[in-house]
């Protein structure tokens, strides 16, 4: 029994996948600031796409005293071709960024 716990916890940790460090994370991240004539402010928006490894420069995002952030490529290239959109609101003021970290 204690064998083949051991062989499926073995299994399970090489079919994990792992993380890619610094600039070859291939995640590209954009923040900015669309200005919004109806209210007459910006709106805040951050970007997470598939970019090219090695286009931007690194950071980990969204780390803090309780999270330890992902890799990705500030204003990296983004790949070519077309890729599906997802759009997610997030639905809070302080955890913006950290919402798309966790996604990426």
């Amino acid at each position: 029994m204690l064998a083949r716990l051991t062989g499926l916890a073995l299994a399970a940790l090489l079919a994990a996948p792992g993380y890619a460090a610094g600039d070859k994370t291939g995640v590209g991240v954009s923040s900015m600031i669309r200005p919004d004539a109806n209210f007459g402010r910006g709106v805040s928006m951050t970007i997470w796409y598939p970019a090219q490894s090695g286009g931007g420069v690194s950071e980990l995002v969204g780390r803090n005293a309780v999270f330890e952030g992902t890799p990705a490529q500030r204003e990296a290239s983004p790949l070519p071709g077309k890729l599906p959109l997802v759009l997610l609101s997030h639905g809070g003021r302080r955890s913006a960024e950290q919402t798309g970290a966790w996604l990426a």
